[in-house]
């Protein structure tokens, strides 16, 4: 009867220690802020102006208050960024603990960066599932064997169609194109038919040889063959053809000034029929604040030619860790948690991120209520060009100079689009400047 009593007794203290916890705040278990292992420590990272570091910056509170960690965020528009992480990483400053890196930089960026595998052995550290990473993704954070990024944000290229237009002009607005010459054949259709563009893809010197390649590399095109650039090949030159025949003929007008932004507005105000783009940019045209054409769209992966199978573009902006930095294990837990299927999840309900790179969260029933745009025909396009990327779609596993040898083509590009030089000319051209610039990984 006693021990009863002092059982009652014992839980009538618990219940007014709880109350008493409840109305004061009191920690009635180990206080996380002087338990934290990074209490204090402060991480430096530098990454893109984007929706998805929008989504991660509304979330960082959770982060902060979790472990302790202050995190100091400087975020810059993507060409500004990518220049100061070059100069800043390889001149060893330690000023970022994190940079945000792209698959495109690795032979550059590589001998600056840690191999993450280390960490993620650690037993005292967090644990990362790289299963859970869709592959074409994953495989950009390697640099030979060395893992040197974790994917935060990924997209690929995919075919976006109007299906008003597309019934408007006589064409089945539930079929989109599966080969290029669908592409021609179709949007020759629909100039013909509503007097509208019928395509778009980038012109813009900056985007224009990585659209081209999309094209290049479904007719079977190698960036690097036999120890030499490719850019006259009899495949380069059949995709600049097609380049040429859609910006010209069915393309709106000034094209070679259209990139990213104006493609989005043009497909958003419904002026064009169809474009080849980048993935994430249909969560803002299936946004009704930001867009005249929400559910009207459809969604296929990018066109074949005669490569059924070719290496498709994974853009993937990658969290890495600066070999210089003073805080590694507060860095990576802020890589575990920000690429973590929770703070993915999460980021993608709160804000705009058609962009994720978990299988989970893609799988997730609320991701795909929210992001399963065209009856979930966008989700499967993204898989299907992730499953087909190989890596080394930049050639960045094989040349390390890659930026100057992309705007040489991109001038070549420029060049047929403008009249001044022939496909054949252009392409020869490129070829004898990379011939003399080229810098091969050995």
């Amino acid at each position: 009867m006693k021990s009863i009593n002092l059982s009652k007794s014992i839980y009538k203290i618990v219940i007014v220690f709880l109350l008493f916890s409840l109305i004061t705040g009191l920690a009635i278990i180990p206080a996380l802020a002087t338990d934290k292992k990074y209490t204090g420590e402060t991480i430096y990272v530098i990454t893109q102006r984007h929706t998805s570091t929008d989504a991660l910056v509304s979330t960082l509170p959770e982060f902060e208050k979790q472990t302790g960690i202050k995190v100091d965020m400087e975020i810059l528009p993507y060409p500004e960024l990518n220049r100061k992480v070059l100069i800043e990483i390889s001149q060893g400053t330690g000023a970022y603990d994190i940079v945000t890196s792209f698959q495109h930089s690795n032979a550059v960026l590589a001998p600056y960066l840690e191999d993450l595998t280390k960490y993620n052995n650690n037993p005292e550290l967090t644990k990362i599932d790289f299963e859970d990473f869709l592959s074409g993704w994953f495989i950009s954070g390697y640099y030979r064997d060395k893992l040197i990024g974790i994917p935060f944000y990924g997209e690929t290229k995919i075919i976006i169609y109007n299906k008003e237009i597309f019934e408007e002009a006589g064409l089945d607005p539930e079929i989109g194109p599966k080969t290029w010459d669908d592409v021609i054949r179709m949007a020759k259709q629909i100039k013909e038919k509503t007097g509208l563009p019928g395509f778009v893809i980038s012109g813009h010197r900056e985007q224009a040889m990585e659209m081209w390649a999309d094209i290049a590399y479904a007719y079977g095109w190698e960036y690097v063959k036999d120890g030499k650039i490719q850019f006259n090949s009899p495949e380069a030159i059949k995709a600049t053809e097609i380049y040429k025949e859609l910006e010209l003929n069915y393309a709106p007008i000034g094209v070679m000034n259209v990139g990213w932004e104006e493609i989005r507005m043009l497909m958003a105000q419904g002026q064009v029929a169809m474009c080849l783009t980048a993935s994430v940019i249909s969560s803002t045209l299936e946004n009704p604040e930001k867009s005249e054409v929400v559910g009207k769209l459809g969604y296929v992966g990018a066109p074949i030619g005669t490569n059924s199978d070719p290496n498709r573009n994974s853009d993937t902006h990658l969290y890495s860790i600066s070999s210089f930095s003073k805080h590694k294990e507060a860095a990576w837990e802020f890589i575990a948690w920000a690429t973590s299927k929770k703070a993915q999840l999460e980021q993608a309900m709160i804000g705009e991120r058609a962009d994720v790179t978990r299988k989970s969260v893609m799988e997730d029933k609320n991701y795909i209520k929210k992001y399963g745009y065209g009856n979930g025909d966008y989700l499967k396009a993204i898989i299907q060009g992730i499953e087909q990327a190989k890596g080394g779609f930049w050639g960045e596993d094989k040349i390390k100079n890659i930026w100057e040898l992309y705007d040489t083509m991109s001038i070549a590009l420029q060049e047929v689009l403008g009249g001044k030089k022939s496909v054949e000319e252009a392409l020869n051209d490129a070829q004898k400047k990379a011939d003399e610039v080229a810098v091969f990984i050995k």
